[in-house]
């Protein structure tokens, strides 16, 4: 045991050459870890050039019933566009513009205030 404990001794100290131990790893400045970059792969187009949205009509066909209630709700929130002069009437039909057709979705959609808010 006390052998043991001499030899022990002597690794620490150094008195034996060759069989100290060698610090100099222990007190060097810790390496910065390198930071990789990682490119995203490329993916394949979701849509090609060839499968295009349809587009949407430039004109919208609607009947009388359609614009009654489209001119009901003009009333309603007293609301009127400028593209209403370019709604068109032929063969029991109206014509409108998309405009138009989007500004009768957004009052339909609405709800109605009343007046106590």
């Amino acid at each position: 045991m006390r052998l043991l404990l001499a030899w022990i001794i002597v690794m620490l100290l150094g008195v034996y050459p060759g069989s100290a131990w060698d610090l100099s790893d222990l007190l060097k400045p810790k390496k910065k870890p390198v930071q990789t970059v990682r490119r995203k792969k490329k993916h394949a187009p979701a849509k090609t050039k060839s499968d295009k949205e349809t587009p949407a009509p430039q004109i919208f066909v609607v009947d009388q019933e359609w614009m009654a209630r489209y001119r009901a709700l003009e009333a309603i929130w007293q609301y009127q566009i400028p593209e209403d002069d370019q709604i068109r009437f032929y063969e029991n039909k109206y014509y409108v513009p998309p405009v138009v057709y989007r500004h009768y979705e957004d009052m339909a959609r609405t709800p109605l205030r009343t007046a106590d808010h």
